[in-house]
């Protein structure tokens, strides 16, 4: 563990979207020390519920999700106001992946399996980042974009 990484505000959200039960497990066992509120899912559907409702600040999902990629995932969290930073895990974390991850705006690529030291140090930066920009926009919420405004009513009438 890094002493030099604070423990998060209690406000501070992570969601994991891993079908791997031993990369959920741990995620979990590296990042609960530092305070963050952990959300997790399995697939992508469930993972896209939970990205609207507990509005997360960081999403560390897996490259290969059994219901959809990473591209989706990434471009989910972008269509919403304050998006997370996106960071993808994969066993064939590489150069290519890495680049097109940048690319298309998500964070960072975590290989797995995962390490502390690097998961830790990822982790904290991209919540920085997430937090700096939120800084910058100064702290008022924005709204609703009308995207979210219709799934979250979506999801309440189910």
């Amino acid at each position: 563990m890094f002493a030099n990484y604070s423990p998060m505000p209690d406000e501070s959200r992570v969601l994991t979207i891993c079908p791997q039960p031993e990369d959920r497990v741990r995620l979990h066992e590296i990042l609960r020390p530092y305070l963050f509120r952990l959300d997790e899912a399995v697939t992508w559907r469930d993972g896209a519920e939970r990205l609207v409702l507990t509005r997360p600040h960081v999403v560390i999902c897996d490259a290969t999700l059994p219901d959809a990629d990473w591209k989706e995932v990434l471009g989910e969290a972008a269509s919403l106001s304050n998006a997370p930073r996106v960071i993808v895990i994969s066993r064939l974390a590489d150069e290519s992946l890495w680049t097109e991850v940048l690319n298309l705006g998500g964070y960072d690529v975590l290989p797995t399996p995962l390490v502390e030291d690097e998961v830790t140090r990822v982790v904290w930066l991209a919540w920085q980042n997430w937090n700096n920009e939120r800084e910058r926009q100064g702290r008022q919420p924005k709204a609703l974009s009308e995207k979210e405004n219709v799934k979250c009513a979506t999801r309440q009438s189910l």
